[in-house]
């Protein structure tokens, strides 16, 4: 009793993938969506010392590289989409600490051990995840940190968001990256509000 059936996932995937229909259009009419991750960057502060080097993976149109840059030496921000990153070079200010590149994460264009820090917000759902972690782990650096997030779907592995190809539990996000690196902190949160 309770538990949802694949079919009950799908069928709440097929009415979600309207719905995310309906929001692009409206994110297109300036609902910024960075305004619901923005949250991450700000518990991302206190992991970035002054001096490191932080790559922004997935950066979208750009709305957390500024926060990153007020601490870091250099933040670099990637992302597939040509268009986010042109829009993301008009919002960063000329002769910044912030450079911008069109790059996927499976195959990024730095050399091997890199960064001090990566962030990478929302975006292991997209991705191959084994070819994911893997990049990340080549270009951190051996004491680095990864700042990392996923929407949490314990329900099952259908995900309801239709541009996801996995929407992980909390138990196969840490099985995932637990090959390659060690938990230092673990945060849930859910509507803005950190519960645990």
């Amino acid at each position: 009793e309770g538990k949802l059936t694949t079919d009950d996932l799908s069928s709440a995937r097929n009415q979600a993938e309207n719905i995310y229909l309906e929001r692009d259009e409206l994110n297109a009419q300036a609902i910024e969506v960075g305004d619901q991750l923005y949250f991450h960057y700000t518990l991302a502060l206190p992991y970035i010392k002054k001096g490191d080097k932080v790559l922004d993976v997935a950066c979208g149109t750009g709305f957390g590289l500024t926060r990153l840059a007020t601490q870091a030496s250099e933040v670099y921000g990637v992302d597939v989409s040509d268009e986010a990153i042109a829009i993301a070079k008009r919002r960063v200010a000329q002769g910044s600490n912030i450079r911008l590149l069109i790059a996927n994460v499976v195959n990024l264009p730095f050399e091997d051990e890199t960064f001090d820090v990566i962030t990478s917000f929302e975006t292991v759902e997209h991705v191959d995840a084994a070819a994911y972690v893997r990049e990340i782990w080549r270009v951190l650096k051996p004491e680095g940190k990864l700042i990392v997030s996923t929407p949490q779907n314990s329900r099952g592995g259908c995900p309801v968001n239709p541009h996801h190809r996995h929407e992980y539990s909390l138990e196969e996000f840490k099985r995932i990256f637990s090959g390659f690196f060690e938990a230092e902190k673990i945060v849930g949160i859910k509507q803005g509000t950190i519960i645990m």
